[in-house]
């Protein structure tokens, strides 16, 4: 009896294949409310947890420079559900990792 040989698909996958995964291990560790009680709770009008949560994506993504970072954001179909469609620019990520956590005990 001759077998056929198997049929793989080849799946294309976009930007930002893992972040699912990544999204609920988040959840599992709640990080997100770590965020809250460390006082960043928004930056740009986009909640600390998110920004973070994004810019960390990218560097997983092979992006190291905050541009590209930025650039990420805008490209990957699932960050862009999470921010609900907004984009994170570079110059707020910037300013994000700039400023010194006002009222927070990580100082």
């Amino acid at each position: 009896m001759n077998l056929q040989k198997p049929a793989f698909e080849n799946k294309q996958h976009g930007p930002g294949g893992g972040i699912p995964l990544l999204k609920s291990l988040w959840e599992k560790f709640d990080l997100s409310l770590l965020f809250l009680q460390t006082g960043i709770v928004k930056h740009s009008g986009i909640s600390g947890w998110l920004m973070s949560f994004a810019y960390i994506c990218g560097l997983i993504a092979q992006k190291p420079s905050v541009n590209q970072n930025a650039d990420f954001t805008s490209d990957s179909p699932i960050l862009k559900v999470l921010l609900k469609g907004e984009s994170i620019s570079q110059s707020a990520f910037s300013r994000f990792f700039r400023n010194p956590l006002s009222g927070s005990s990580l100082r």
